[in-house]
């Protein structure tokens, strides 16, 4: 480019500069005219043309640029930009593919390439990174662009050996550690997906949105504690987040600590009046019996959402749970209004008029429920139960209930129903075998007390005893309950449910083969005080063995029962133990193996009984036993002795004392025995309980 045509040239460009688009166009044009040539003044012109706007004119200029310049590299690489930006995809790519021939070592064009064909031509973005990086293998970053090509086109084992080529060039990338961790969970792979996030974490500890998501996905995967652990690493770093004490929430849902998931969503609240977070704070309250609490968030949900009838209906149910049953009437009416055809509302107000006692009203909504959905188990036990209940209509009663059970074979519900129906029927034997499957299936005070219930009406008082017991174990409360067990202690006769508690007794102690024990030993005789550390050993049915330690834990006092030999070692001290301290350890023994308790089951026995205990009198002898635990309380010997078994604790399944007192009030002298680390039924050495040598 020369005379004439350069000074055009370069007042297009000065034009240019200043914005002055027109008058650079004109002289590009003019520089064309006088030298057809000039493959620089293309580029210029296409520029300016694309900049006023005229894009048809800046295209033919591209095309003439190429076509003049077909073996130039930089302006092949300019037509590549161009081409890109006025969205020939097409285009761009094949000038960049002319300059790559041009210059195989091109890795601009490699790169420009690549990123080009990733959106239409995944194979290809693949291909043209792999060169790159072969180019440069210690580009971290042209790995990781390999490695999302990859990806995307499914080659997740080479993009997964591309992202830890990444971290092996740059360890930080967290970028890296988290791509990986993606292509794990695609595979299903999910602890090896939470290790890589884990790693994550390890560089950028305070990522909330990372820690939100491991913490997430650990949720998902049932790892509660796991979970739990990163959504608190989160709220120490941003304590006010909604999110996270959402989640925190569910977490102590799902292991239904109640009072902290209130409070977990309590703070949610405060910074969100959500429909759906109200609704589960309530929830959390009904199940801490804060029902007051329970029915001022629904009343709010209401507020917010007046015409949702699911809002409307649960706010009916916390109104019930407050038995305020005319409220509870009106929001469920007010969700039928909303929903007509809602089967739990008609159920729920079946069972408000049952309550309400309003029988004729319940009934119509029991049958409406029913209409709605025949399947209703649930629905159909209910209305069977209470015709049962009430003695009415026995034989619909029948048919609404083993239609539940066909449903629900299982139910312990329904099958209580089934019993209760049957001894309204005055079937008891049926009655009782069906209430007795019903007490297997599910631990309801109601379905002890039906059992009870058939069990006096087939004069089968001491089961029924039982039964009662149990229920009232359930619901101590209960008024009805302790009548009955009254009109029990009335109509049989003292010693046959005093008989019953001595058997219980029993039956708890000899399923002891074998004890051993630490054991403090601590006496007063008059003034004198003594303290020792020991160990019991008792194997059944009388041999015991009663170490008191000295110094250096060893061996100070031995007394040892072998069979129907009682000795004390060191020997010398045997003549000191007087026969009346021989009955105390015989006392413990027989208590052990329970022999003491048959002294006491004979029909010459007196009885008396105050509530939950039983008193029995053998001569000189008696005895005190807790009949809800079935436990011996006291053992005593006239006034001579008074042995009083303390503090009993479940032992598998067993239950033992942990303190025994001895009184010997003539001798002035009280010894308690404490005992620790019992464990009972494993085998002993056979020599346990050899004498001791001297």
């Amino acid at each position: 480019m020369q005379g004439e045509a350069y000074r055009s040239y370069l007042r297009g460009l000065l034009a240019s500069r200043s914005g002055e688009l027109k008058d650079a166009v004109r002289e590009y044009e003019r520089v064309i005219q006088l030298d057809g040539d000039a493959m620089a003044v293309y580029r210029d012109l296409t520029l300016a043309y694309w900049q006023l706007g005229e894009p048809e004119k800046s295209l033919q200029a591209a095309e003439k640029l190429g076509s003049v310049s077909e073996k130039n590299i930089d302006n092949q690489m300019f037509l590549g930009g161009f081409y890109l930006m006025a969205g020939k995809t097409a285009e761009a790519r094949a000038a960049w593919e002319k300059a790559l021939v041009l210059d195989p070592d091109n890795e601009t064009a490699l790169v420009y390439l690549a990123a080009c064909s990733a959106g239409d031509d995944p194979q290809k973005a693949v291909e043209y990174w792999q060169q790159f990086v072969t180019r440069e293998p210690a580009s971290a970053e042209g790995y990781y662009q390999f490695a999302i090509a990859c990806e995307k086109l499914g080659k997740l084992e080479k993009a997964r050996e591309a992202f830890s080529k990444v971290i092996s060039l740059r360890p930080e990338s967290i970028e890296a550690y988290i791509s990986i961790a993606q292509i794990y969970e695609k595979e299903g792979k999910f602890v090896a997906a939470v290790q890589q996030y884990e790693r994550s974490l390890q560089l950028d500890p305070q990522n909330m949105t990372l820690l939100m998501y491991v913490g997430g996905l650990y949720y998902r995967l049932k790892n509660y504690a796991a979970s739990e652990e990163i959504f608190l690493r989160a709220q120490k770093i941003n304590p006010d987040d909604s999110a996270v004490s959402l989640w925190l929430g569910l977490l102590a849902e799902g292991r239904k600590d109640w009072a902290v998931a209130a409070r977990y969503f309590e703070q949610v609240s405060r910074h969100e009046k959500n429909v759906s977070v109200l609704t589960r704070l309530s929830y959390y309250y009904s199940m801490l019996k804060n029902n007051d609490k329970a029915l001022a968030c629904l009343e709010k949900v209401v507020e917010l959402e007046p015409d949702n009838a699911q809002a409307n209906y649960l706010l009916g149910l916390a109104n019930y749970d407050l038995k305020k049953y005319r409220d509870a009437e009106k929001n469920f009416m007010r969700a039928l209004e909303l929903k007509p055809v809602f089967e739990e509302v008609y159920f729920n107000l079946g069972i408000l008029y049952e309550r309400w006692k309003k029988f004729p009203r319940a009934i119509e909504y029991f049958n409406k429920a029913i209409a709605l959905n025949p399947k209703n188990a649930t629905a159909l036990n209910y209305l069977g139960y209470s015709y049962a209940d009430r003695n009415m209509n026995l034989e619909e009663a029948d048919s609404l209930i083993r239609r539940a059970l066909e449903l629900d074979p299982e139910n312990g519900a329904f099958i209580d129903s089934l019993g209760w129906l049957l001894y309204r029927k005055g079937r008891y034997e049926e009655s009782e075998r069906e209430l007795q499957r019903a007490v297997e299936k599910v631990s309801d005070p109601v379905v002890w007390e039906h059992l009870g219930d058939v069990r006096m009406a087939l004069n089968n008082t001491s089961n029924a005893w039982d039964a009662y017991l149990k229920a009232l174990d359930l619901d101590p409360q209960s008024r009805s309950l302790k009548k009955k067990i009254n009109k029990v202690r009335k109509l049989v006769l003292p010693k046959t449910l005093q008989r019953k508690a001595l058997k219980r007794a029993v039956g708890n102690l000899i399923q002891i083969s074998s004890l051993k024990a630490h054991v403090t030993v601590t006496g007063r005789h008059n003034v004198a005080s003594v303290s020792s550390l020991g160990t019991l050993q008792y194997r059944r049915p009388a041999e015991w063995r009663l170490e008191l330690l000295g110094s250096f834990l060893a061996p100070r006092i031995v007394f040892l029962q072998n069979k129907d030999e009682f000795n004390v070692y060191p020997r010398a001290l045997d003549s000191d133990i007087s026969p009346l301290s021989r009955q105390v350890f015989d006392g413990i023994k027989n208590y052990l193996n329970a022999s003491i308790l048959e002294e006491f089951d004979d029909e010459t026995v007196s009885s008396k009984v105050s509530g939950d205990l039983f008193y029995y009198y053998a001569g000189d002898k008696s005895m005190l036993i807790d009949s809800t635990s079935g436990t011996v309380r006291r053992y005593k010997v006239d006034d001579q002795l008074t042995v009083s078994f303390k503090k009993h604790v479940l032992n598998e399944g067993l239950y033992l004392p942990s303190e025994i007192e001895v009184l010997l009030p003539g001798k002035k002298i009280r010894v308690n025995v404490t005992l620790r680390n019992v464990v009972i039924n494993e085998t002993m050495a056979e020599n346990t309980f050899d004498a001791v040598k001297p």
